[in-house]
């Protein structure tokens, strides 16, 4: 099986609702929502890449530019099939974005995470990907839940 990283086209819909009723990472009924701008203005900026195995999604990453600032971009969702994690696709799915941003002429990368336990794995595998932890907003989604941004120079 061979991983292929392509622009997410609208034949992915499914295979990304798939992804988010499998993650939880938000309700699959905003998916249509947060895709408009990015099938309808093509000056809007925003990125979607879907990994593909034998023709079927198995993750997406979602990222869009940051409002006021010079080639800062936020990695807004990164989403892995969960029996298919472990195995690298993120990992791919962050250097495609990387390579495609730099392209762009963009600068900086973001990612916002929170702080709960329950996004430790998340938290990990951004470090990893040599993100680093520049701020730490206590109680920011919630009290006792604090938001946690990491960025990367690319």
């Amino acid at each position: 099986m061979k991983l292929k990283i392509e622009k997410s086209g609208k034949d992915d819909f499914i295979g990304l609702k798939e992804i988010l009723n499998s993650t939880g990472l938000f309700p699959p009924e905003m998916l249509e929502e947060m895709m408009r701008a990015y099938f309808e203005d093509s000056d809007s900026g925003e990125i979607w890449f879907s990994a593909l195995l034998d023709n079927e999604v198995v993750g997406f990453a979602y990222c869009a530019p940051e409002k006021f600032c010079d080639g800062t971009y936020n990695l807004l969702a990164i989403g892995i099939d969960p029996e298919k994690q472990g195995h690298g696709i993120g990992n791919k799915l962050i250097k495609h974005l990387e390579k495609s941003l730099q392209s762009a002429g963009a600068r900086l990368l973001m990612v916002e995470s929170s702080g709960s336990p329950d996004y430790d794995l998340s938290r990990r595998f951004y470090q990893r990907q040599n993100f680093e932890l520049v701020a730490t907003i206590a109680d920011y989604w919630q009290e006792g839940e604090d938001k946690v941004i990491f960025t990367k120079k690319i």
